[in-house]
């Protein structure tokens, strides 16, 4: 409201003052010319209201500016800790989060980003950031992408009295911190978390049941176990073009190192493919560094963003990109780089690398 004030209300009183002004200086002239200063009499008590109503005015849109001006944000507000903030989306998803993240912006100028299970620090990344201004000061990560809600700068958000942070993640959205201490929730908060992540875990146990029956049945798999070490180990869709739902399981072998079993549910005959070991068509023998294992929707563009350098979709060229009427694989190492899409085309599996 300040920069409307200065813009728009000021010149308007200045004009108006103005105009007051050569008003009663003609009414005076005017009684002056007949001789009837009764006139004058009148306009000064009319005068003095006038600017009485101008005084009032001006007094009222300047505490109005006071309770519409955003706060100008300072290094020193900044640093401290963050929660996150479970007022701008209420729920039992920003309760998860409340309970999974928060971090701390310290005074030497580095970011701790924690992943916590209530007051439990799990692990942490740490970040050296700048501050840039622009009519307040704000974070900058002086590195990117180390983990899915680090991978773009915060966008600073400032209220009258008070600041809060959003960070963009691929998974969740926008996710909202405020600056404030960690306190446990309530009891009843705690279980209702409890009893919406536990539909998915059953619907995933289901889903590992399914995939250690799959492992029995087929003799190719007689050497391997299934691999637990994710939520999904198990993920289904149409990874050769017929039209029909096949699995991708992740496998382990009896040295630990983890494989892809992928079983093409054909019409006529089960195949079996298995990633992993010499054979692996990419070379990699070991795929132990995967944490996302997801199915690609059909139609999704598949690309890679990194030759040499990264680079966003919109600067990779058309005969570069591929894009099916099935269902293609993307895996990926947890909350940091490396990973890419599998996908089936002319007669074999294909790669295309996601950093």
């Amino acid at each position: 409201m300040g920069f409307g004030f200065n813009l728009f209300v000021a010149p308007l009183l200045f004009l108006l003052l103005i105009g007051l002004i050569i008003f009663s200086v003609a009414r005076i002239i005017y009684a002056a010319t007949i001789n009837d200063w009764s006139i004058a009499k009148n306009h000064a008590k009319g005068w003095g209201f006038a600017i009485g109503i101008i005084i009032c005015f001006a007094l009222l849109v300047s505490i109005l500016r006071v309770f519409n001006t955003k706060m100008e944000v300072t290094k020193d507000d900044i640093y401290g800790e963050y929660i996150i903030d479970r007022n701008m989306f209420k729920g039992v998803q920003a309760d998860w989060q409340y309970n999974r993240y928060r971090f701390k912006v310290a005074e030497d100028d580095i970011l701790s980003f924690y992943l916590i299970d209530g007051k439990t620090i799990l692990d942490s990344v740490k970040i050296n950031v700048s501050f840039v201004s622009r009519r307040s000061d704000r974070v900058k990560l002086e590195q990117l992408n180390i983990h899915h809600i680090l991978s773009t700068n915060p966008t600073l958000h400032r209220d009258i009295w008070d600041f809060y942070y959003s960070f963009y993640s691929e998974k969740y959205g926008n996710m909202y911190f405020k600056k404030g201490d960690w306190k446990p929730l309530s009891v009843a908060e705690n279980k209702e978390i409890e009893r919406v992540v536990s539909i998915p875990m059953r619907q995933r146990e289901s889903k590992r049941n399914q995939a250690k029956n799959l492992l029995q049945e087929h003799p190719e798999f007689e050497n391997y176990t299934l691999h637990q070490g994710l939520k999904e180990s198990i993920i289904t869709g149409d990874f050769f073009g017929g039209s029909i739902e096949d699995i991708a399981i992740l496998i382990k072998n009896a040295n630990g190192e983890i494989g892809i079993g992928i079983i093409d549910t054909k019409a006529d005959k089960v195949a079996i493919k298995v990633f992993g070991g010499k054979a692996d068509p990419f070379e990699i023998s070991d795929y132990s560094w995967i944490g996302d294992f997801t199915t690609v929707p059909c139609g999704d563009t598949l690309w890679s963003n990194y030759i040499d350098d990264f680079r966003c979709l919109s600067a990779v060229p058309n005969n570069e990109k591929v894009t099916l009427s099935y269902n293609a694989i993307y895996v990926h190492a947890a909350e940091s780089c490396g990973g890419g899409f599998i996908y089936w085309k002319n007669g074999k599996f294909n790669w295309l690398q996601q950093e």
